[in-house]
């Protein structure tokens, strides 16, 4: 089985959720953020352990697409979570970033304007767009195509990136 594995990614607020769920009303098999599951469940525990969980939990969606014979638009990736735990000081195993590399391309979100949700770990644009960098930053030492989506309305984005996936 052979499978299609693209990320969707950015900085905080770039409307990675908003993408995800146009293309899932599209038909589009797509992966949950889990990052987002793993803050809200454990909003209280160290940061490496949640970057752990984070890894384990994203591990699992991923397997349980290469299950399907399909493709499939992940909200955001594992570069993604190497970039915040080298950022937050978290020590990295590289064996459990090794898929990174198994990507068929990253689409980078231009950002919209910086918001705090309560969840987000950045406290303001700035924050947000350095740590937009690293992730970029991360996919492309791994080798991945990273395909910039310009700003736009949600559809705009949605056509551009299965236009150059």
């Amino acid at each position: 089985m052979s499978i299609s594995k693209y990320v969707i990614t950015g900085p905080s607020c770039c409307g990675k959720t908003s993408v995800i769920e146009e293309l899932k009303r599209q038909g589009y098999y797509t992966g949950q953020e889990a990052a987002r599951v793993i803050l809200k469940r454990y909003p209280n525990e160290p940061d490496y352990i949640k970057q752990r969980k984070m890894v384990g939990l994203q591990q699992r969606i991923e397997h349980c697409a290469e299950e399907r014979d399909e493709v499939i638009f992940l909200d955001r990736g594992l570069g993604d979570m190497k970039a915040y735990s080298k950022y937050l000081g978290v020590q990295v195993f590289e064996k459990e970033y090794r898929g990174i590399a198994d990507y068929d391309a990253v689409f980078f979100l231009d950002p919209l304007p910086f918001q705090s949700d309560g969840l987000r770990r950045e406290k303001d644009q700035a924050e947000a767009d350095l740590l937009g960098e690293k992730v970029k930053e991360e996919y492309l030492r791994a080798g991945v195509p990273v395909i910039d989506v310009p700003l736009g309305s949600v559809d705009l984005r949605v056509d551009y990136i299965l236009r150059n996936r």
